[in-house]
């Protein structure tokens, strides 16, 4: 379809937008040429040349792109924007010290730089820039990312280079009486300005090519006639200067023509003339007038105003299309004419003559090959832009740019509205007032009423708004001076402050909003207004909504509409935009917000309307109009058929996922600039189509009252109210939803609202393609100090609407700005249309945390739009449940259960599953719901949701299991013991049980009320709850494990003893094995004893448990270094290698012996805590008893060395050397606790005894308790470790085993070099044989001493040879005395085992003779 030729003013950039850059350049000017020369202020810009676009695959560095620049006195204000990208660092502000700029500033590009070229009063300046393709070149396709500005990376030492610019001589014309500027970089670099001065001269002057040092060039020409040369000869300069000469150059243009470069002049004498730069000549010299039809007749009258001249952009170089805007006292005139070369002279061709407003002043104006622009500044003071099409077009007329709608000039207060806060939401309505404008007009406002502002020129919106009240609220209170004063007199005086800062606002955007500046873009087709505070773009007008005196009806054919050849439907289309137009005229003021305010009602409200409106005086015209209508009904349903977005297919609407997220987009629009430009657009389109449809709604309600008038279509009144009006009302309500999303604001939202978005959307299983679900990563919005809130159509076009336009556009080549912006604009608008199986954006809303607008969003569109109206109902419970409401999320999710089936959203993002259908989708979507409530805490609405979502379950429904889990999670989480185990046992699903139940065991032991879990039944979970509570005492951590003693009291409350013992058993043993400590010793005593005792309840025979079991690995054939534990030497997988299992049964008495060194390590560890290192091992009996006696537990040492049969001989060794240690050295700190620790030591404790005492007598009573008879070893080996230590024997130890083994005596005595006491032992024994001592015979345990009547009786021969061989040797003299005296005392013994011998013989003989 054709784009309208009428455009529209948007605005894309305010002052607040901007973060500037201050640079101050020192020029060498004075202060008094500041003071003396006020030039205007005046504002343009370059667009860059454009990329060749290959759909959507441009270089986005350059698309769109443009530098706005500004001047105002001494300042020059750069401003680079892109409709492509973000750029970093785009405002610069540079400041001409003490030299004002001179009107106009000249941006042009080469491949690698930007230059922009200024004049001031001192000199010419040429600022060089790097170019952006070379700058971004690497980020070429990545229009996400922020990249810098050519203005980034300005200094003041980039500005410094001397061939970059040039002084002029301050002594000549042209220091202080510049009036025109312009410049032109050639293609050799070298940079041509050309300076109009108000002596009529032009100077020319040019900068070396860049990067080349030299000398700048400077000529002061002029085209003069003898006269002026005698009065320039005449006057001195000094008196000429501020006179105005008649060949003065209002404006100048310099340009490359004809091989060279001329700089083109319209001087003040209405003349043309053009200099070339070369040789300084003036080509041309032509009278303006000539070219009009009335020239001649116009005399020679001085220019009313400055008379101007541009080039056209676009035009070709060697011959440029010029215009001329000549201010004359009868009339403003554009020429436009293009120069040429005929036989080497220049002439000038005309192309056209255009008159321009009359009675107005222009602020600029620019031109193309087809079209000029021009702005306008009335006499009212309002601002005006026009379009006229001088080649190309049948319609050659000014065509007025509609603008956007002001602010109203009143502000009207509801009858229940509050003053205050009624001209906030105006003045603060986004689009309505900048904020800096509101700063300035505050800080005005507080001076006026004597109040401090402290709030910057770019606050924040919000600071701002508070601000503003307290000023006001100020001023009130001064004017009021502590009296009392009535409400209504209150009242007055709010409403009188308020209007008062109201109208300071009004002035400062009406002067905000006043264009300085026009740019065209000659590739785009782009043209923007450059104003004081703001830039705005024209896009094209929506071809639907024309004023009607703006159209004619063949433009309906040629728009596409209707077919050229249904001549009479193009009337009837033209006649109903007069009608409309008509209506307009009879309507009252708020009739819009009456019936857009009606909601479902709108129709009853439009007939209530309707009817005062017949009864007005002026409706007989209108009526006249309607009876001229051919076929009203058709033509009425074509035109709600143009206004239709969805054209009456709104299942056509719901876009393709997979088309979008794999499509190459178009990233041209893309930045907070095309952002502002589209959702501008969109606004305006909204609210033009809302009060169309408005207006159209209630000339239906006419027509139908009137319809018995209309008696060229008889049906049609029953059309109108069979569905005519109906249709025209839901769109009305549609087009109200756009106009309200494109107003509404976007809610800041906090770093922890998009985290558990993020997380309901992951319960949900919503993903977004574009960043994964986060929030953050596509559109959301973090509110930001000093930025104000987006609207909700640009946060949209940020983040996912963003995303589907461009990839829509990817698939079109739009290279005019026009076409490209209008085809977004209607992409955006279907995507947000509510007449639409697609849910993008209310989809969106939920996913970027808007939750309150959510709300509004839903309420506007209830009662009248059936679209969605399940999925509305979903995302307005998910915002319910995220602004704390609950119950009504319940509510209106239980709503959205009707159509979970039916709706894609619901069907494609809530239930992604082709696999189910009818009521086991509805249970998926309750599972879906639930998941979601689970995000927000609220158990009890959890389970009455599962409970109501199950009365609804079909019995084979494969998710009920899921919904009795839910039910049981939350009702363990309330605390609801008995419901929760009764939501297990109605589980149908084992697994499921399973799960749940040991979640049950877990949550109970972690409350501490295992008690609990052990008094219930579990009649049919016996097993289940067994195998969990095993499962998890062998899984948990053992450090903080009560599962076995859960499990252990489990099976005592159920008479299970061996089953509770054995848990007991495998409780100590995993305790030994996987704990190490102090701790954990103890705990193994408390185990292993309970295990003993419940054993001991169990009949005997059944008192045995099987230890855990064994895994025996059969070893592999070969188990070389560096082999595959896999595979073989062929590659081939290895077989699995035999396990075997063994199950040892284990009796009490084993249980016993392992209790006994358990617990014996544990005395051990807690008698002293240097021992405490065993607890982290395991050590069998035998190291378990060096322990013990090493710490001096004799007693429990013993019993270890009993139970597992070991020898008592290392025990009695310790204690032997512990008892010499105590009598050698005397007690020390630990010899009382040993003593004590053991039971023999106390029985003599009622005796005064010292600690060697004790020790000695503790030995004694060992030896004896543990002597057996016939075994001596205990004393041997006591009385060997004494002898080892050289301590002396007791009497006590040598008296018992002289009676119990004197021999073993006598050979430790040889064996440790005891001679003397040898021998003397050896005297002792052999007189005791020998019967020489009375009953010495008895100390060594022998019966009688050696008598022929007695038994026999022997010596230690070997024993006595070694003593008799020792001391012979010796050499000591009492050695071989005590030699001497047991030789001769042995031969004396011998001598008498002789005789005693040979009378035993005797005898012996006698009583066989007398036997016989």
């Amino acid at each position: 379809m054709a784009l309208s030729e009428i455009n529209r003013e948007i605005p894309i950039l305010k002052g607040e937008s901007c973060h500037w850059k201050d640079i101050a350049i020192n020029t060498g000017g004075s202060q008094p040429v500041l003071q003396d020369v006020n030039y205007p202020d005046s504002s343009g810009g370059y667009t860059y040349r454009q990329p060749t676009p290959s759909r959507g695959r441009n270089d986005s560095s350059q698309s769109f792109r443009t530098i706005f620049w500004r001047t105002s006195q001494s300042t020059l204000e750069l401003l680079e924007v892109s409709a492509s990208q973000k750029l970093l660092g785009n405002a610069l502000r540079l400041n001409f010290q003490d030299t004002p700029i001179v009107p106009r500033v000249c941006i042009q590009e080469t491949y690698s730089e930007v230059v922009v070229m200024v004049t001031t009063t001192n000199g010419v300046y040429r600022l060089v820039f790097p170019h952006p393709s070379k700058i971004f070149r690497k980020d070429v396709g990545q229009p996400t990312i922020p990249v810098p500005s050519i203005l980034a990376n300005a200094s003041v030492t980039q500005f410094r280079d001397p061939s970059n610019f040039h002084e002029f001589n301050h002594g000549g014309t042209a220091a202080f009486d510049l009036q025109c500027s312009s410049a032109w970089l050639t293609t050799e670099g070298k940079s041509w300005f050309a300076l109009g001065t108000k002596g009529g001269s032009i100077l020319l002057v040019c900068l070396t090519p860049i990067g080349l040092k030299g000398v700048s060039f400077q000529e002061e020409v002029r085209e003069a006639s003898i006269m002026q040369r005698l009065w320039s000869g005449i006057v001195p300069g000094a008196i000429r200067r501020g006179q105005e000469a008649p060949d003065t150059a209002h404006s100048v243009v310099v340009h490359p023509f004809s091989q060279g470069t001329v700089a083109f002049a319209i001087c003040r004498d209405h003349k043309l003339r053009a200099w070339s730069c070369t040789n300084q000549e003036c080509k041309i010299s032509l009278d303006m007038r000539e070219l009009l039809s009335n020239g001649p007749d116009l005399g020679e009258e001085p220019p009313l105003l400055q008379h101007a001249i541009r080039c056209a952009v676009g035009s070709p170089l060697a011959s440029p299309i010029l215009g001329i805007f000549l201010s004359l006292s009868s009339a403003n005139v554009f020429l436009v004419i293009q120069p040429f070369v005929h036989s080497g002279q220049y002439q000038i061709r005309h192309l056209a003559t255009v008159h321009g407003l009359k009675n107005a002043t222009l602020i600029d104006f620019a031109l193309d090959d087809t079209d000029i622009v021009a702005s306008w500044s009335t006499p009212s003071g309002d601002s005006l832009t026009q379009q006229f099409p001088y080649q190309g077009s049948k319609r050659r007329e000014w065509r007025t740019v509609s603008g956007p709608p002001p602010p109203p000039t009143e502000v009207i207060i509801p009858v229940t509205g509050e003053p205050r806060e009624a001209y906030m939401d105006v003045i603060f309505e986004p689009g309505s007032f900048s904020t800096s404008c509101i700063a300035k007009a505050l800080h005005t406002y507080g001076r006026m009423v004597g109040s401090t502002v402290t709030s910057t020129l770019y606050s924040d919106a919000v600071a701002l708004r508070a601000e503003a009240s307290a000023t006001v609220e100020s001023e009130i209170q001064q004017k009021i001076g502590g009296a009392s004063v009535g409400q209504e007199e209150y009242t007055l005086l709010v409403e009188q402050s308020l209007a008062r800062f109201y109208s300071c606002c009004l002035e400062y955007q009406r002067a905000a909003d006043k264009p300085f500046g026009l740019v065209r873009d000659a590739s785009t087709g782009t043209i923007y207004i450059v104003k004081k505070d703001a830039v705005s773009v024209l896009v094209p007008s929506d071809h639907v909504i024309h004023p009607p005196d703006e159209i004619r009806p063949n433009d309906l054919c040629r728009l596409g509409w209707i077919q050229e050849d249904d001549t009479r439907m193009v009337q009837d289309i033209w006649r109903l935009y007069k009608c409309v137009e008509l209506l307009r005229d009879l309507m009252p003021d708020d009739h819009y917000d009456t019936l857009t305010s009606s909601g479902p009602n709108a129709v009853t409200a439009a007939k209530d309307m309707a009817s005062v409106i017949i009864s007005s005086p002026g409706v007989s015209v209108l009526t006249e109009s309607l009876k001229n209508l051919h076929k009203p009904s058709t033509a009425l349903r074509l035109l709600l058929e143009m206004l239709d977005l969805a054209e009456g297919k709104p299942e056509e609407l719901l876009p393709n996922e997979d088309f979008i997220y794999n499509a190459i987009p178009d990233t041209r629009l893309f930045g907070p600039t095309s952002t502002c430009v589209l959702a501008s657009s969109l606004s305006m389109m909204a609210t033009n189509r809302l009060h169309f449809t408005t207006d159209l709604l209630l000339l239906e309600c006419v027509m139908n009252t009137v319809g018995f008038r209309l008696t060229s279509d008889p049906q049609l009144q029953l059309e109108l109210q069979k569905d005519i009006i109906r249709e025209t009302a839901t769109l009305m309500q549609a087009y109200l939803t756009l106009y309200k999303i494109s107003q509404w604001e976007a809610t800041p939202v906090i770093q922890g609202s998009i985290e558990s978005s993020t997380r309901q959307m992951a319960a949900l299983e919503i993903c977004d393609p574009q960043g994964g679900g986060s929030a953050a990563g596509s559109g959301a919005f973090i509110g930001s100090e000093g930025t104000r809130n987006p609207t909700l159509v640009e946060l949209f076009i940020a983040g996912t609407g963003g995303v589907h336009m461009r990839a829509i556009l990817g698939e079109g080549c739009f290279s005019d700005w026009n076409a490209l912006t209008y085809n977004a604009v209607m992409i955006l608008a279907k995507l947000v249309w509510p007449i639409s199986a697609s849910f993008v954006f209310p989809e969106f809303l939920m996913n970027k945390c808007q939750y309150t607008n959510v709300e509004r969003y839903v309420n506007l569109l209830r009662g009248w739009c059936e679209w969605n109206a399940g999925s509305r109902e979903f995302i307005l419970g998910h915002s319910h449940l995220n602004l704390g409401a609950p119950e009504k999320a319940v509510a209106c999710f239980t709503r959205a259960a009707d159509l979970a089936a039916r709706e894609d959203f619901l069907i494609s993002k809530i239930l992604p599953t082709d696999e189910l259908e009818g009521k086991k989708m509805d249970t998926v979507y309750h599972l879906k719901v639930i998941r979601l409530l689970e995000q927000f805490s609220v158990p009890d609405l959890v389970i009455e949701y599962s409970y109501s979502a199950l009365s609804f379950a079909m019995k084979d429904d494969k998710n009920i299991p899921t919904l009795w889990t839910k039910i049981f999670k939350h009702e363990l989480e309330l605390g609801h013991q008995e419901k929760a185990y009764a939501a297990i046992t109605a589980n149908p699903d084992p697994e499921f049980r399973r799960d749940c139940l040991r979640q049950f065991v877990v949550i109970l032991c972690e409350r501490g009320q295992a008690k609990d879990l052990v008094q219930f039944p579990c009649i049919e979970l016996h097993d289940e709850m067994v195998s969990i509570l095993e499962e998890r005492a062998r899984s948990v951590d053992l450090e903080s494990n009560g599962y076995y003693d859960l499990l252990y009291a489990f099976h005592i409350q159920r008479g299970n003893y061996r089953k509770a013992a054995s848990a007991m058993y495998e409780h100590a043993c995993r305790l030994s094995v996987e704990l190490p400590g102090v701790a954990s010793l103890e705990r193994q005593c408390t185990c292993y004893l309970a295990t003993l005792n419940t054993l001991r309840i169990v009949d005997p025979k059944y008192q045995w448990i099987v230890k855990p079991v064994s895994v025996l690995v059969q070893p592999r054939s070969e188990d070389l270094a560096g082999a595959s534990p896999k595979r073989d030497y062929d590659g081939d997988p290895k077989e699995i290698p035999v396990t075997k299992r063994e199950v040892k049964v284990l009796e009490l008495k084993d249980i016993e012996m392992e209790y006994l060194l358990v617990s014996a390590r544990w005395k051990l560890v807690n008698f002293d805590p240097e021992y405490s290192f065993i607890a982290a091992s395991s050590m069998d009996a035998q190291e378990t008893v060096t322990n013990l006696v090493r710490a001096g537990l004799f007693d429990c040492a013993v019993e270890v060395c009993r139970t597992y049969k070991l020898s008592l001989k290392p025990v009695f060794e310790s204690l032997a050397s512990k008892c010499v240690r105590v009598s050698r050295s005397g007690p020390d700190s630990k010899t009382w606790q040993w003593l004590s620790a053991n039971t023999a030591a106390k029985l003599h404790s009622s005796k005064e005894s010292s600690p060697a005492t004790m020790a000695w007598e503790l030995l004694k009573v060992y030896l004896s308790r543990h002597y057996r008879p016939g075994d001596s070893g205990h004393y041997t080996a006591v009385t060997a470790k004494l002898l080892t230590l050289g301590f002396s024997l007791p009497q006590w130890l040598v008296k018992q085993l002289k009676l119990i083994d004197y021999p073993s005596l006598l050979r430790l005595y040889v064996s440790y070099d005891k001679l003397e006491e040898a021998t003397s032992l050896a005297e002792e024994l052999v007189s005791a044989m020998m019967g020489e001592v009375s009953e010495g015979y008895k100390d060594f345990g022998i019966q009688t001493p050696l008598r022929p009547t007695a038994p026999s009786v022997w010596l230690p021969y070997t024993s006595l040879d070694h003593i008799l061989l020792a001391l012979k040797n010796t050499k000591d003299v009492a050695l071989l005395d005590l030699h001497s005296r047991l030789d001769n005392k042995l031969a004396r013994y011998l001598s008498r085992a002789k005789s005693v011998s040979e009378e035993m013989e005797a005898t012996a003989i006698r009583r066989e003779q007398t036997a016989a």
